[in-house]
């Protein structure tokens, strides 16, 4: 309840924008329950469950390689001969 609450003030504004009425977050008795507010763009939509367990992942997975690639920080690069930069 606290989330929609708080996200009553983005929703209308955004209706604004659109040019639609806003709707309140909790349907009156006898309306139909469907989403309060379609989300038409990707910025605007709210992280679920499984969103922000990925995205943790990704963290944790980039973490992971950026500590195993810590011991070679020190050595040179191979010299490859045949390289020909192009710019």
């Amino acid at each position: 309840m606290a989330d929609g609450l708080m996200q009553q003030p983005v929703i209308n504004g955004i209706a604004r924008l659109q040019g639609v009425p806003p709707r309140a977050i909790e349907p009156q008795p006898g309306e139909p329950r469907e989403p309060a507010f379609h989300h038409a763009f990707l910025s605007t939509t709210l992280a679920g469950r499984g969103d922000k367990r990925l995205a943790l992942t990704v963290v944790l997975l980039s973490a992971l390689g950026f500590a195993a690639a810590l011991p070679f920080a020190k050595s040179p690069p191979y010299r490859i001969d045949a390289f020909i930069p192009a710019y």
